[in-house]
């Protein structure tokens, strides 16, 4: 790279000098800092100089797909500057064994104009499965290498010479989750969704999270959690009964959580409800232990919900307009009563129910 005599970090050359980041990196030996997730052991002059990639900032996971960033800079307005970007997944040294199916390099190449400087979204897909063989994941730690230069950049350059650019080396240290989803589903069924996933590799792995939400993704709510069954890269399946969905659309995610602490999300599942009572109402449970939960379609309006014993005799009345409402049964005994919902003094909902 052009020489830097001022030492700012911006090399002098007039003819268009091309690196990564915001300033250039001036090595004397490479030398890995794990703990700082950058190769900056080798910092004589104070300075993060290893700034030319960025990667996500939340846990990876096998076998999915990450934006990385990649600045380029250049000491002339509108100068074209090429990158090559190679992951060391499997952390053995090698930049030639690591896609995600296992041949060939785990490379991605590109360019952009430089006004001072450019940053390139780049998506990274990880191996798919853990271990130290070509196209796996090593889950201690991987490496990239950043190559900025003024001509096209090729896969097979990671070990290359260049007139014009920079290289710089990165160690991410436990950085990629140790489970990889496999089939997912939320079906409808008898008034209940039935969500169910299978977990392919599992190692590390200490729960699972069900997630929930009826407002399309605005506010989420832990249904529950289930252990994970033992840590092994033996598929396993995973199924939980959400028995009080609303009507209509409900969404679901599982949350998997590290032993470490460390967490990711599944893609969202969706599941829609058409199971109703009249009028699209629902109640439930029956029996009921404790509480009665009634859902009502949304923009309902004022209704009462009316409740009275197997002789007819009236023990609560409510009005109401809210969409779900949940009624305090402790004070009834034991039998079986009606459950009634008025709408302008005209029953639309009636169902029989017994308190335990």
């Amino acid at each position: 790279i052009s020489p830097d005599c001022d030492n700012n970090g911006i090399p002098d050359g007039t003819n268009g000098a091309v690196w990564a980041g915001n300033i250039v990196d001036a090595e004397t030996i490479q030398k890995f800092s794990a703990t700082t997730n950058a190769a900056n052991g080798d910092d004589n002059d104070n300075r993060q100089d290893e700034d030319g990639l960025t990667p996500p900032a939340i846990p990876l996971n096998l076998g999915y797909s990450y934006t990385f960033n990649v600045r380029l800079n250049s000491n002339q307005t509108g100068k074209t500057v090429y990158y090559g970007l190679w992951f060391d997944w499997n952390s053995d040294g090698n930049f030639n064994n690591d896609n995600a199916t296992g041949t060939g390099p785990a490379f991605y190449s590109g360019s952009g104009v430089a006004t001072s400087p450019v940053d390139i979204p780049v998506l990274v897909k990880a191996p798919a499965t853990a271990g130290s063989g070509a196209g796996q994941a090593n889950l201690a730690s991987y490496k990239t290498r950043l190559i900025a230069s003024d001509v096209p950049v090729t896969s097979s350059m990671f070990g290359g010479t260049f007139a014009n650019g920079e290289i710089e080396d990165y160690q991410a240290a436990a950085v990629i989750l140790p489970v990889t989803f496999g089939n997912m589903s939320a079906q409808a069924k008898e008034c209940n969704v039935y969500v169910s996933f299978d977990i392919l590799t599992q190692l590390n792995a200490s729960h699972f999270e069900i997630e929930y939400s009826n407002d399309r993704g605005a506010k989420w709510s832990q249904l529950a959690a289930i252990p994970a069954s033992g840590s092994s890269n033996i598929s396993h399946s995973y199924s939980y009964i959400h028995t009080r969905p609303v009507p209509g659309i409900n969404l679901y995610r599982i949350k998997n959580v590290d032993r470490d602490g460390k967490f990711m999300y599944s893609e969202t599942l969706s599941a829609n409800n058409t199971c109703s009572g009249k009028g699209g109402i629902i109640s439930y449970p029956n029996p009921v232990h404790a509480t009665l939960t009634v859902l009502l379609p949304i923009n309902t309006g004022k209704v009462q919900l009316r409740i009275t014993d197997a002789a007819g005799k009236l023990v609560q009345n409510i009005t109401t307009q809210n969409s779900l409402n949940t009624i305090n049964t402790h004070l009834l005994a034991g039998g079986m009563y009606i459950l009634e919902v008025l709408n302008a003094n005209r029953v639309v909902y009636s169902s029989k129910f017994i308190k335990e």
